[in-house]
């Protein structure tokens, strides 16, 4: 930490009421709102991936990022909503002759008083509500025991992020992780990776895992995400058929890549979408197969979905809608896939995007699924006492119309876990 010194940033006749300005301390890159005749100065880039807040939308006293909508307080920094996981460091400031000056050195925030407890609380699942539910519980100061359970070997991760610039060549591979080991450590959370659970038993308070015994825990949160759909068509056991779920599946794609020219996305949800528009900036040759006549116009619109139509056709992306898919063809790997309407197309790898199935094997058996879901009120809590559930698995009442709806989106897994 270098010398503390106050910075003149602007005169307090240049800001406007909740309109951000940025500025520079120090060779750091800020911004200042003035909320209620008080001036507030924060980082100015999103901590999730770097956006320029001062870009944002300004509400009150929050501030919403314009690219991946995460909402702090500007006046504490505070995180509101995901997706990003950390708050805004927070500058002092002052006013001293018309002049708005800022210090050179972030407050310090005092870290909350741990809250002493002798349970175990085990999370099933590395995704966005697994690793929030974790980070929540240190945050707020709980001091029992943690432990985050994951059947994948690769820290939890920004799984969007693999359909979309990952995919692209455009992310790192260090991007990727949401956290270091380090972070885990330091926080005591114990990650217990490459455990696949088999079973869990609400009797007991113990979850079995695959080869790896069983392990006891006084409240259980569960949030094992979901499992890509396979095909059953014939040839999906080709080489060069693909599910892209995993960081593992992006890589294999990714690997893949290298010595093919021309893919086919079989989907035209998200991920399907989000793969086609990734695949399309390194010059490949992609084509689109589903039976919607628009993409994604069943969760957006028709309006939407012609925009979506219209954007990835002048990327060069070939759309086959209203088409199913009846059979990958090729020897060892494939070569080509038919469609419903008795077309063909000739390529050199596909990729699945049919959407995801719960991921409850593992407690199926329990009160805790209904109908392939586990439900839970507005606390998260299921049916059964000190369990909890959260993400793509957990089904809750909206709470302006009222019907149950099971949400799949990594912000309002995050949310859930929180």
């Amino acid at each position: 930490m270098g010398e503390e010194k106050w910075i003149k940033v602007a005169s307090i006749d240049e800001l406007q009421e909740h309109v951000p300005k940025k500025v520079s301390v120090d060779g750091t890159e800020l911004m200042v709102i003035v909320h209620a005749g008080k001036v507030f100065a924060v980082k100015h880039a999103c901590p999730h991936y770097g956006a320029p807040l001062e870009e944002g939308l300004v509400h009150g006293t929050t501030i919403t990022c314009p690219w991946h909508n995460a909402s702090f307080d500007y006046t504490n920094g505070a995180l509101l909503l995901p997706p990003a996981l950390d708050g805004l460091p927070v500058y002092p400031t002052t006013t001293e002759d018309g002049a708005v000056l800022v210090r050179n050195e972030p407050v310090t925030i005092p870290p909350r008083k741990k809250k002493r407890a002798k349970e175990t609380v085990v999370i099933l699942g590395g995704g966005a509500a697994g690793n929030s539910a974790a980070e929540t519980l240190r945050r707020e100061g709980y001091d029992g025991r943690v432990v985050m359970v994951s059947r994948e070997s690769d820290l939890p991760y920004d799984r969007p992020n693999l359909s979309k610039d990952f995919l692209a060549g455009k992310a790192k591979p260090e991007w990727i992780p949401l956290r270091s080991h380090v972070f885990y450590q330091d926080r005591e959370i114990d990650l217990l990776l490459n455990h696949d659970v088999v079973k869990v038993e609400p009797e007991e308070r113990r979850v079995l895992f695959r080869d790896r015994g069983a392990l006891s825990y006084d409240k259980l949160c569960v949030a094992t995400g979901g499992i890509p759909r396979r095909s059953d068509i014939p040839g999906n056991n080709l080489e060069g058929v693909f599910l892209l779920r995993s960081l593992d599946d992006a890589r294999r794609i990714i690997a893949w890549l290298d010595d093919i020219r021309s893919v086919c996305i079989v989907g035209a949800g998200f991920i399907g979408m989000e793969a086609a528009a990734a695949l399309s900036t390194r010059g490949m040759e992609v084509h689109v197969v589903a039976p919607e006549p628009l993409p994604l116009s069943l969760t957006l619109g028709e309006t939407a979905g012609r925009w979506l139509l219209k954007l990835h056709e002048s990327k060069n992306v070939r759309f086959h809608l209203g088409n199913t898919v009846t059979r990958f063809r090729g020897n060892d790997h494939v070569e080509a896939v038919e469609l419903s309407s008795g077309e063909k197309i000739k390529t050199q790898g596909v990729i699945l995007g049919l959407g995801i199935t719960p991921a409850v094997d593992a407690f199926s058996h329990t009160a805790l699924v209904h109908h392939g879901v586990v439900p839970v009120n507005a606390k998260m809590e299921t049916a059964l006492p000190d369990i909890y559930a959260a993400g793509d698995i957990a089904q809750l009442r909206h709470p302006v119309t009222g019907e149950l709806e099971r949400v799949e989106h990594w912000a309002v897994a995050e949310r859930q876990g929180q």
